[in-house]
């Protein structure tokens, strides 16, 4: 595994790295920052399109799906049968589907860090790919993946005010995967919290539904006088609860910081995606007691972290300091990333495919 790690290495220097090329901001500054995105998207795909197709878990699925369609029985949504289909008319190679799904997902989230802001957004990538669900993404759950990609970008579009676009987006994103009709509720959760004690209000039922059977002992109480009632007794009843992990710490960090940080923290051009973040996060310990349903909405959230991360640079006077920081931790959670968390799960010793 030490070969993920060589790579992280890779892209911090060649994201980072301040060549002669890309120090012009003044000239072609918009061409010139999409290409060191395309490139960024390109060396993360071909990584990770070139590895064995045993590498991965989800991803193996979606390679036979790919190859031979009727080889599964469910139902698959429309949208990524039909990229699929557009990519089998060009290949049929397992890897070239692997890269090809690999580059639309880091190209697009880049782009999306990217719109946020075009001075951190290099900043922004080395911390997501230091996170574990960056290779969720690439490495098992892809056709979600694209759906993520595609309702962050919207959302961007939404805080634009760009509403057609928004929800044309979120619309394509359902397409993809049906868990992307969270997209739809992003108005409301961007809406609703306005002031810091609404922050701390959501913050406490946060705490109270993740660490309480508050929601179970509610829905034992609802009468099943619908099928989908008892679906969700019954997905309350099957699946685990959810187990608080290094990743909740980093949620919760982030809030206790802004919080505490409040007046401060109003100086960020971000300050408006931490009091949304509040508001999902709190919304999602709804199915805290649910992992299957917890864990899918969590990954919508946590594409926003390394932003917010990020942005507590309004808190430091020296940014160059911070930024070294930043990278620190960013190498501190790739090791523990693949070394701890990944070697538990699904990344397992690298091995080239064959193309």
């Amino acid at each position: 595994m030490i070969f993920y790690l060589y790579f992280f290495l890779f892209l911090v220097l060649f994201s980072y790295g301040k060549t002669a090329v890309f120090q012009d901001k003044k000239e072609n500054f918009w061409t010139l920052d999409y290409v060191r995105i395309f490139f960024f998207a390109l060396v993360i795909s071909v990584f990770l399109g070139i590895r064995d197709l045993s590498i991965g878990c989800d991803s193996g699925t979606y390679v036979k799906i790919f190859q031979d369609p009727k080889s599964y029985n469910a139902e698959i949504e429309k949208g990524f049968a039909f990229i699929n289909k557009l990519l089998g008319y060009l290949s049929k190679n397992g890897n070239f589907y692997l890269f090809s799904i690999s580059f639309f997902i880091a190209f697009m989230q880049v782009l999306c860090y990217y719109k946020i802001s075009n001075e951190n957004y290099l900043m922004y990538s080395i911390l997501y790919l230091s996170f574990f669900y960056f290779y969720q993404f690439h490495l098992n759950i892809m056709r979600e993946g694209l759906a993520i990609t595609f309702v962050t970008f919207a959302f961007i579009l939404y805080r634009k005010r760009k509403f057609k676009l928004y929800f044309l987006f979120t619309l394509i994103a359902c397409t993809l995967h049906i868990t992307a009709l969270i997209g739809f509720l992003y108005p409301v959760f961007y809406k609703i919290n306005k002031t810091k004690f609404t922050s701390v209000f959501y913050m406490i039922i946060t705490i109270v539904l993740l660490f309480t059977p508050l929601v179970s002992r509610f829905i034992a109480f609802i009468p099943e006088v619908h099928w989908s009632i008892s679906k969700i007794k019954w997905y309350f009843v099957i699946a685990d609860p959810v187990r608080i992990k290094q990743t909740h710490l980093i949620s919760f960090s982030i809030i206790f910081l802004f919080i505490l940080n409040y007046s401060k923290m109003e100086k960020s051009s971000c300050f408006d995606l931490y009091k949304f973040y509040i508001v999902f996060f709190a919304f999602i310990s709804i199915f805290g007691e649910c992992v299957l349903v917890y864990d899918r909405f969590y990954f919508y959230l946590q594409v926003l972290e390394p932003i917010l991360i990020y942005e507590f640079r309004v808190l430091f006077k020296e940014k160059r300091v911070f930024n070294v920081l930043i990278l620190f931790f960013s190498f501190l959670m790739s090791l523990f990333t693949i070394f701890i968390w990944g070697s538990r799960n699904f990344i397992t010793p690298y091995k080239i495919g064959i193309l």
